[in-house]
């Protein structure tokens, strides 16, 4: 303790031991959060509809269907599925995973099934690299199944090739209703994440370290550290800062399919480290401007000759930084959210698109006011015009 209290008093001694402890603690925040970071999502951005049931399919009798992945680390599979009768009952299935003749992986599953459609998981040891392959996932009703099966399809077509039923291609558009999944921890989040990027690791390493140079710099200018040797722990504040946002980001995104290459995670690290800098550049700009400020308030009440003419001024001043306001609202803000009918659905809306750090009311209601802002200001150099008229008339 007395050794910890020590540490403590030198850090509030040194702003260079503050760069450094702030450093450290940002390093261990993010091992902390990269130790309890799980991805466990679908690898498909919307779920496949269920529309009608392949079957009956008795003990033995199959259905295939290709699809391709565009991220690193396939660990399971989702397919769905139903049996006839009244009651649940624990329905066996033999699943494949087959890459042309090869079967890469290959289980056993026992699912309680029943008259509604259920999600079936089929986890396996992760294939690491499957992008740009071709899978074909076999599933298998197994013996020992006491009622027919019926496996789910859709009709959207978005897999390639068509459904195989014990051999038998379907038609081109209909297609094994499943949902390639992935289940992965710390580093082989690291490495999924760097797969995205160009050069991999090496892409990744080059982006966090240009990133946190640029924050480091722009922390040192802020405490006015001075250069030289100095600069090294806050060179090692701007890189564990840079690193801690973007495990936050990942934590954030974890519930999204393939976050690496969605509209969250890269977006939301950009927009975190661009706060930041704003907030850093604001606080330097803070102190010349509350002087330049200063002056020019002065300057300029002095020559305002009576109250009025002073409320009007600060009611400009209120107005500028509404629309300020305004502005910065609708630069957070992101796109409309799009609403899409499927073909074949029965109704539901998917969302798609960005959605902004503030919401779209935040915006709306800033626009507003600073619309309302300047209609007083306009109508209080009305009421002072009409006023200094008359008063030069009488």
């Amino acid at each position: 303790m007395r050794v910890l209290a020590g540490y403590l008093k030198w850090l509030s001694e040194h702003r260079a031991g503050t760069a450094s402890g702030l450093a450290v603690g940002a390093i261990l925040a993010s091992l902390v959060l990269l130790w309890g970071l799980t991805w466990n999502a679908p690898m498909y951005s919307s779920a496949p509809e269920t529309l009608f049931g392949i079957g009956p399919l008795a003990s033995g009798e199959s259905v295939e269907q290709e699809f391709e992945v565009a991220g690193l680390f396939l660990t399971g599979v989702e397919f769905f599925a139903r049996v006839d009768g009244v009651a649940d009952s624990a329905t066996p299935f033999v699943a494949r995973l087959r890459e042309g003749e090869t079967i890469v992986r290959e289980g056993r599953i026992e699912a309680r099934v029943g008259t509604d459609i259920r999600a079936i998981r089929w986890d396996f040891g992760a294939v690491t690299d499957p992008v740009g392959r071709r899978f074909r996932l076999q599933v298998v009703v197994d013996e020992g199944a006491t009622r027919s099966a019926y496996l789910m399809a859709s009709l959207t077509d978005k897999l390639p090739g068509s459904v195989v039923t014990n051999g038998i291609p379907g038609d081109r558009h209909i297609d094994l209703a499943l949902q390639p999944w992935r289940k992965i921890q710390r580093l082989d989040i690291l490495a999924a994440t760097a797969g995205g990027l160009p050069g991999g690791f090496a892409g990744l390493a080059v982006l966090l370290l240009v990133v946190g140079l640029g924050m480091a710099y722009l922390i040192a200018a802020m405490v006015r550290a001075p250069a030289g040797p100095g600069m090294a722990p806050w060179l090692g504040l701007g890189l564990s800062v840079v690193v801690l946002v973007l495990v936050v980001e990942m934590h954030r995104s974890a519930d999204l399919a393939l976050p690496e290459t969605s509209f969250r995670l890269w977006p939301g690290f950009f927009r975190t480290v661009g706060l930041l800098a704003t907030a850093m550049i604001g606080a330097m700009a803070a102190e010349p401007a509350r002087n330049v400020m200063g002056n020019v308030g002065r300057e300029f009440l002095g020559r305002l000759d009576g109250g009025r003419e002073k409320l009007v001024a600060g009611l400009v001043v209120v107005a500028v930084l509404a629309s300020l306001v305004a502005g910065l609202a609708y630069a957070l803000d992101g796109s409309d959210i799009v609403f899409v009918e499927v073909a074949g659905s029965s109704g539901d809306r998917v969302v798609q698109g960005a959605v902004g750090l503030l919401g779209h009311e935040p915006a709306r209601v800033s626009s507003m006011l600073a619309a309302v802002f300047w209609l007083v200001v306009g109508a209080a150099v009305l009421v002072h015009r009409i006023a200094a008229h008359r008063h030069g008339s009488g």
